[in-house]
């Protein structure tokens, strides 16, 4: 009979199985998470409100923690002037319930035993490798498995009817949204499950997990046809590289690009469609139709710069837009928008405005920064999430769409419980060199 720690090894893999391949759950998993965590506490006495709150104190954690915390507080007072207030609450406090489940969670990563750590971290890796292997047919079948089990079951397309098309013949032809965010959850767990897989004992198990994993994101980088995903690999590879040589130019780069996009992603916008970006034939259509919600989305901003129009407010006024521009005939391109504009660095100018981009490129800028406390050996990896995230959030989904918050905060979890793996084994190589590691990691 299995004992417990194999089963507790199995159940993580199961779990990084569906952390791809059911992305939208990612929030539901998350909190089950914390819930069981805090359980598991008070049952055996962890729960110190005292310890608790010394934690918290710690320079490191506290300067992390405080830019965080700042733009959540700020995004819920601009819900006062926002399209709906009651649903600008909500999406504020889903945002704030996110930023303390992390908390929660990193409070027991900080906790647990080498090897409790390691069971957990090597199934989640084991899963999303094998995970993976979904994910790699289903881009190169064009959704294969999806298309054949919606026809077979059609049981299945209920509450998915906006995914899918179905011909007169019975042809199901679903679209790529699901394994988009698949790739995403994928590409956000990359750099963490490499750190994980590098850490393994046994030699052919860590060539297997390494190997599995960046053979999968050179094939993903080729074939996905999920462009965000593919950004994000480009900029967290070189990033990567970059910091192998040296991580504190990666970190000033990496700081730099954020802290000019924050500047210059509104005039860079408008410029892009007076330029004629959105009939670039060089450019996939995609992207064409972005520099036009980017353009309208920037045009937007400069009404309200200062204090934006209050948090979600763009689902409820792109709404608006599409019944007022549905009949209007047009000969030139019309403007285009949607229930986020697709470039998380837009959303917030135009719904906090200037004063919530700052809180942004502070709490950005607080976590590129928070790479310091690592050993030098490690920084490469948290240096490559940080770009693999501004990455993506540069032409991907919506700030308030809580599965992706949930997502982005895994990942960043992900990375820091791999940080504290490796830098409990002395003898962890650097990345491209062999031999002993340096220090152990502070706490983040």
């Amino acid at each position: 009979m299995p004992d417990r720690k194999s089963l507790d090894f199995a159940g993580f893999v199961v779990l990084g199985i569906l952390f791809v391949a059911f992305p939208r759950f990612a929030t539901v998993i998350a909190g089950g998470a914390v819930l069981v965590l805090a359980a598991l506490g008070a049952v055996s006495g962890r729960l110190d409100l005292r310890a608790i709150g010394a934690w918290l104190k710690e320079p490191a954690r506290r300067a992390l923690l405080v830019p965080f915390a700042a733009f959540t507080c700020w995004s819920l007072v601009s819900a006062l002037w926002a399209e709906s207030p009651v649903d600008g609450t909500v999406k504020g406090l889903l945002t704030a319930a996110v930023l303390a489940a992390a908390l929660v969670i990193s409070y027991f990563i900080d906790g647990a035993g080498r090897d409790q750590l390691e069971r957990v971290l090597t199934g989640l890796t084991v899963g999303l490798l094998t995970a993976s292997v979904y994910l790699l047919l289903e881009t190169v079948t064009e959704r294969g498995l999806a298309n054949f089990l919606f026809k077979e079951f059609p049981m299945l397309q209920s509450g998915y009817e906006k995914h899918l098309k179905i011909s007169r013949k019975g042809i199901v032809q679903v679209s790529d949204a699901n394994l988009n965010r698949s790739t995403g959850l994928y590409c956000l767990l990359l750099w963490p499950a490499i750190l994980v897989g590098l850490q393994q004992a046994s030699g052919r198990l860590r060539t297997l997990l390494t190997g599995g994993l960046v053979f999968s994101a050179v094939v993903l980088l080729v074939t996905s046809r999920h462009q965000s995903s593919q950004l994000g690999l480009l900029a967290s590879g070189a990033a990567f590289g970059l910091a192998i040589v040296s991580a504190d130019a990666a970190r000033r780069l990496i700081a730099a690009t954020l802290v000019g996009i924050m500047v210059l992603i509104v005039p860079v916008s408008l410029a892009a469609y007076k330029y004629g970006l959105h009939e670039a034939p060089w450019l996939f259509s995609t992207a064409r139709q972005r520099v036009l919600i980017w353009n309208y989305t920037a045009e937007q901003i400069l009404k309200a710069p200062v204090f934006g129009v209050g948090i979600d407010s763009t689902h409820k006024r792109s709404q608006e837009f599409k019944e007022t521009h549905a009949s209007v005939s047009r000969t030139s391109p019309p403007p285009e928008w949607r229930p986020h504009p697709h470039n998380v660095y837009l959303q917030v100018w135009y719904e906090l405005g200037g004063i919530g981009t700052v809180l942004f490129a502070w709490a950005g800028l607080a976590a590129i920064w928070a790479s310091r406390q690592l050993p030098q050996r490690l920084a490469p990896y948290a240096l490559a999430q940080a770009a693999m995230t501004f990455g993506m959030i540069a032409a991907s989904y919506g700030l308030w769409q809580t599965w992706f918050q949930a997502s982005v905060a895994i990942g960043a979890l992900a990375v820091y419980g791999a940080a504290r793996l490796a830098s409990a084994d002395p003898a962890s190589p650097r990345p491209g060199e062999a031999g002993p590691g340096a220090g152990g990691a502070r706490s983040v």
